[in-house]
């Protein structure tokens, strides 16, 4: 699994002038089935407050699937 963390101007949130999104990109890679591992890092995800974007089925390189799934987050402040 590979993951990458960002930050990214959202505007304004109720009338906050510094509002940001923090942005989570994971990347599950896995012999057979990626969804399993997607499915574990979904729940972690959701549990601490952050909104899927998307998930996308990569599809197979040989044996390995990969599932790439985004997560966002108002940070306000």
């Amino acid at each position: 699994m590979t993951y990458s963390e960002s930050q990214i101007h959202a505007g304004n949130a109720d009338n906050l002038e510094a509002a940001t999104s923090v942005v989570f990109n994971f990347e599950c890679y896995r012999r057979g089935s990626g969804w399993p591992l997607a499915m574990a890092v979904n729940a972690v995800m959701i549990g601490l407050g952050y909104s899927r974007v998307f998930t996308n089925d990569a599809g197979m390189t040989g044996p390995v699937h990969q599932v790439s799934s985004q997560y966002r987050k108002l940070k306000e402040g």
